[in-house]
C-alpha cells in the first residue's frame, strides 16, 4: 500500500484553506488544488509499504504517540516550494512552539523513516505558471489570518490510493496522543 504519516486538520482550518485556495485560483497558473476532504499535515511520506511492514509501523507509531501529550500548532505563512523561481507546490507552514511536533517528527524519522519534510498543509500542486512575478506578488498579497491554532489529538498512518479524480485517503491506524 502507498502510505504516509500525518494528521488531519479541524473543519475551521479546512474552511480557511479553501478560502486561500479561492484566492490562488485567480492567479495566472495551472494547478491542482487539494480537495477539502484531503486537507492534512504530512510528517513522513513512506511510499509503498508491505502489509507486514505496516503492522510494525503501527506499533512504532503508537509507542511514539502514546508517550506524548496532545499539543497545539499554529498555521503559519504561505510558502512556495521549492522556491519563487520554480514553483511546484504551494503550502501553509505549520509552526510548533511547544516543540512536541519536532520531537515526534524526530522519533518518526528514527524509528519509522520515510521522506521527511517540514510540517505543512499543501494548498495546491502547480503544473505551470504563466506570469511568475504576478503569482509571487499575488501570493504575498493574500491576507492571512494571524494566530490561527489547533490541537493535534492523534498522528495517523494513512493509506493513499491514486485515481483519476485525485488521491483517496484512508486512516489505517490512529495513534492517540495523551490528554494533557
Amino acid at each position: 500500500m502507498r502510505a504516509f504519516i500525518g494528521f488531519w486538520v479541524p473543519e475551521r482550518i479546512k474552511n480557511y484553506v479553501v478560502s486561500l485556495q479561492s484566492a490562488l485560483e485567480k492567479l495566472p497558473m495551472v494547478c491542482k488544488m487539494v480537495g477539502s476532504d484531503n486537507i492534512h499535515v504530512c510528517l513522513s511520506f513512506l511510499g509503498d509499504v508491505e502489509e507486514s511492514e505496516a503492522k510494525n509501523i503501527q506499533v512504532s507509531l503508537s509507542e511514539i504517540c502514546n508517550a506524548r501529550p496532545k499539543f497545539e500548532v499554529v498555521v503559519g505563512g504561505i510558502r512556495l516550494i521549492p522556491n519563487e523561481k520554480y514553483i511546484r507546490v504551494i503550502v501553509l507552514e505549520i509552526l510548533d512552539s511547544s516543540r512536541v511536533l519536532k520531537t515526534i517528527s524526530s522519533n518518526i524519522k528514527e524509528k519509522i523513516g520515510g521522506r521527511m519534510n517540514p510540517p505543512h498543509i499543501t494548498l495546491c500542486r502547480v503544473r505551470s505558471v504563466s506570469n511568475k512575478e504576478e503569482v509571487v506578488t499575488g501570493v504575498k498579497e493574500i491576507r492571512l489570518e494571524e494566530n490561527l491554532k489547533f490541537v493535534v489529538n492523534s498522528i495517523d498512518l494513512i493509506r493513499s490510493v491514486l485515481n483519476r479524480t485525485g488521491p483517496m485517503y484512508t486512516v489505517v491506524h490512529e495513534a492517540k496522543l495523551l490528554d494533557a
